[in-house]
């Protein structure tokens, strides 16, 4: 600058102790919600299985609501396939379906039906996979999670 020049430009000013403050404050604000669940996503890896049955838990839910009606997801015990309508999906990484817990009762037969409701939930089941894997739902998630000390 001149010295005759008294113009003054904004960003010659810089930023004050205050500012800098309350910007430092909201960065860390958002890491501390941020952060723990990206952390918690990276280390719970989720399994085949459960991305599988989530998927087709979450189709059924759709369709549920879309149809305003219930939505049945078929298992078959000691079978590694189950249904959603007439579509075919299968238990990754050769697992069969041994036993099954319906609603807090053992089921009983061959054949299982889960229903997802119109209004976003499902049925509380529990299935124990060959390997000794048991995965519990969620009914109000409509979701489904590996039980902890299963394999």
């Amino acid at each position: 600058m001149k010295s005759g020049d008294t113009k003054q430009y904004a960003w010659s000013r810089g930023f004050t102790f205050v500012e800098l403050m309350v910007v430092l404050v909201i960065i860390s604000m958002g890491m501390f919600l941020l952060v723990p669940k990206v952390v918690s996503g990276l280390l719970e890896r989720r399994s085949p299985v459960v991305e599988e049955l989530d998927s087709v838990l979450k189709e059924a839910k759709k369709e549920a609501m879309k149809k305003r009606q219930k939505v049945a997801v078929r298992f078959q015990l000691g079978g590694e396939h189950f249904y959603l309508d007439e579509r075919e999906h299968s238990l990754p990484g050769d697992r069969a379906l041994e036993r099954v817990w319906l609603n807090e009762r053992q089921a009983q037969g061959m054949e299982i039906t889960v229903n997802a409701y119109p209004d976003g939930i499902c049925d509380y089941f529990v299935l124990e996979l060959s390997g000794g894997m048991k995965i519990r739902s969620i009914p109000l998630l409509c979701e489904v999670r590996v039980e902890k000390g299963s394999g």
